[in-house]
């Protein structure tokens, strides 16, 4: 099987970036409109006993909106792809801890692994542009 051309992987990491945009968008979404889910629901509990509910809300939406506006190869890209990661393995954190929900927690360390993979991705991606990268690292024979 030929290796695929480089725009295909584009795609993909477009593809895995545009969903981890709808994963906060929703649960950011959601937290803002159900404030009270904390309240209602054991396996939110943990939620609101770090911060506000709505304040997790707050942080979805403006991380969905960064990762939306910025593209992954610049340094702000590089960013926001991380902390997205840990935004998400703190979510699913929080899911184990308010009720040990394993579904919850394992979808959203599915999703912080993604951001993780997209993360490296990008910093391959910025760095082999480096100049110092290039001479120091990849010019330099290991082993």
């Amino acid at each position: 099987m030929p290796p695929r051309d480089p725009v295909f992987w584009d795609g993909v990491a477009w593809a895995i970036r545009m969903s981890l945009v709808v994963v906060h968008l929703l649960f950011g979404l959601i937290a803002i409109v159900r404030w009270n889910l904390p309240l209602l629901y054991a396996g939110y509990s943990g939620f609101d006993d770090s911060v506000p509910f709505t304040t997790w809300g707050l942080w979805n939406l403006a991380m969905a909106f960064v990762l939306f506006m910025t593209p992954t190869r610049v340094p702000l890209g590089l960013i926001s792809t991380l902390l997205s990661g840990l935004l998400l393995f703190w979510i699913g954190g929080m899911f184990w801890s308010g009720a040990e929900l394993v579904f919850g927690s394992a979808i959203f360390f599915v999703y912080g692994l993604e951001a993780g993979g997209l993360f490296m991705r990008s910093l391959w991606l910025y760095m082999v542009r480096v100049r110092w990268f290039q001479r120091y690292v990849m010019g330099r024979r290991h082993g």
